[in-house]
């Protein structure tokens, strides 16, 4: 009956964001996914572990008007940049991934969804 809405794993991309101090990522997706791994782990080694909710999946860099604008990304930096730390935390068996509130647009040559929730996007 115990529950965890985070961590919040998005990488810092732009300081105006005002849930960074939420964010285990930091600026480095590298180091962002190696702490998801730990704080996973750490978080199972009471007897009854919370379960874990990471969020907000992809990208969710500016908490301003987060429901009404649209991220437009490449699929480079989605796969360099946004998933290493969501991977690490379903790769530590995380137990939810909470979508972010935003639209998202992937501009490389083999995205064809347009803008569409997060969730709902076939291309991320």
């Amino acid at each position: 009956n115990r529950g965890q809405l985070g961590p919040g794993v998005n990488v810092a991309r732009y300081a105006w964001n005002g849930r960074l101090g939420e964010y285990m990522s930091g600026e480095d997706p590298f180091l962002g996914a190696k702490m998801i791994e730990a704080h996973l782990f750490a978080a199972r080694q009471v007897p009854h572990p919370a379960v874990q909710v990471v969020k907000h999946w992809i990208p969710n860099t500016i908490e301003k008007d987060r429901s009404g604008m649209t991220e437009v990304v490449d699929e480079r930096t989605l796969f360099e940049v946004y998933y290493p730390a969501f991977q690490a935390a379903v790769d530590g068996g995380v137990s939810a991934i909470m979508c972010s509130y935003n639209l998202v647009h992937c501009t490389s040559g083999v995205c064809d969804a347009g803008r569409t929730y997060a969730c709902a996007n076939d291309d991320i």
